[in-house]
């Protein structure tokens, strides 16, 4: 009966010890990161104005965000679905939306919230959706936040911004043809297709009958003399 007792309440234990576990995280000296955690990024420093990034297993970060806390914990580089992107390994800014170097956080859901009040654990803190800085979630935190738990996420995350695209050109609206232009007072009227035959005269209807019959010599001096 005593056995039992034992095992009963060592059981009990680990129960309470597994359900009290959950993932937690810190940004602390790069070399400090305990074995038992996973270093999920790096960072360049820590300031007002956040930090570059690099990957986890770069050498020449000074910061790390490291986690613990759940069995299996790991990350790996995901072109897609991944957490967090960072534009190049070493130094670089960051993205929620895409870039060459994608990190992925496994046995965990994350999601990008302004408070983590509701999750296991803040990863980080970045500046914006794209191009942004990185910080942690202490002293130097942006409003946006990883935050992550064990099971599913709670509530909606923050949508991504819209990106900016190039303006738009503006609008010209069409002008109404010019009006004719004045001309000593008046407007000069257009030339009609179904104008009026003109009318010759005289001497230069005579002149082409004779030019005509073939005489056209006398008539044809004739034709100045008559011109007025």
């Amino acid at each position: 009966m005593g056995k039992l007792v034992i095992l009963a309440l060592s059981i009990a234990i680990l129960l309470a010890a597994s359900a009290s576990a959950q993932m937690q995280c810190s940004v602390v000296p790069f070399n400090s990161c305990p074995q038992t955690s996973v270093k999920v990024i790096g960072m360049t420093s820590l300031s007002q104005g956040g930090s570059h990034a690099s990957i986890p297993s770069d050498q020449t970060n000074a910061l790390a965000a490291c986690c613990s806390g759940v069995e299996g914990l790991s990350v790996n580089y995901a072109s897609q679905g991944a957490d967090i992107y960072l534009t190049s390994a070493r130094d670089s800014h960051v993205s929620r939306v895409s870039g060459e170097n994608g990190i992925k956080i496994n046995r965990v859901s994350c999601g990008y919230f302004n408070s983590c009040e509701n999750y296991d654990a803040c990863v980080f803190s970045i500046s914006g959706d794209r191009d942004a800085h990185i910080s942690d979630c202490g002293n130097y935190a942006f409003s946006t936040k990883l935050c992550c738990s064990e099971g599913a996420l709670i509530g909606e995350g923050l949508l991504i911004s819209p990106e900016e695209g190039p303006r738009e050109k503006p609008i010209v609206e069409e002008q109404a043809p010019a009006s004719p232009e004045e001309g000593n007072g008046t407007l000069e009227q257009p030339v009609s297709v179904n104008s009026r035959r003109v009318e010759l005269p005289p001497y230069i209807k005579n002149f082409l009958k004779n030019f005509l019959r073939g005489g056209t010599t006398g008539n044809f001096f004739m034709l100045f003399k008559q011109y007025p």
